[in-house]
Parts: structure tokens; C-alpha cells; sequence
């Protein structure tokens, strides 16, 4: 084993009996699209914050996202009969 002081490892203590989620999904709350997207862009935002690195969306970029929502919420309002 070698030794790099410059990288040290570290092991975080997990308790014994305490069953872990076998996957990434298993160990995430049950979450409305809603919550789901904006956990995510919470992290996307966090980790640009902590890398020093500024996000701001293209024009295309918005472009798309709005596209994307007027089929999500047109799924959404199909689902519960509001239209056809």
C-alpha cells in the first residue's frame, strides 16, 4: 500500500445493522416531477457554485426546457381527464 499524503482517503463510519439501499434509486424519497427537477437543478447549481463555474442557459437551452414542459404538463392534464 502506498502512501499519498497529498490525497488522503477517507472511510466514513457506518454503524453496524443499519441496512443500505442496494441502488441510487432505492436510497431516494419518492418525489413528484415537481421535486425531482428541482433536486436536480439544486444540485447542477451547487456543484457549478463549488467549481467557481457560472451557468447561464442559451437561448436554445431555454428554448427546449419550455418545450419540454408544455409536454410534460400537457401529459400531466391528459392523465387526469382535463383534456383529451
Amino acid at each position: 500500500m502506498q502512501d499519498n499524503s497529498e490525497h488522503p482517503v477517507i472511510i466514513p463510519h457506518i454503524e453496524d445493522n443499519i441496512e443500505l439501499p442496494k441502488n441510487a434509486r432505492e436510497a431516494l424519497p419518492d418525489m413528484s416531477p415537481e421535486q425531482e427537477l428541482s433536486m436536480r437543478s439544486n444540485t447542477v447549481k451547487l456543484i457549478s457554485d463549488l467549481a467557481g463555474e457560472t451557468i447561464e442557459p442559451s437561448q436554445d437551452n431555454m428554448e427546449e426546457a419550455e418545450e419540454y414542459n408544455n409536454r410534460i404538463q400537457k401529459k400531466s392534464w391528459q392523465s387526469i381527464g382535463y383534456i383529451a
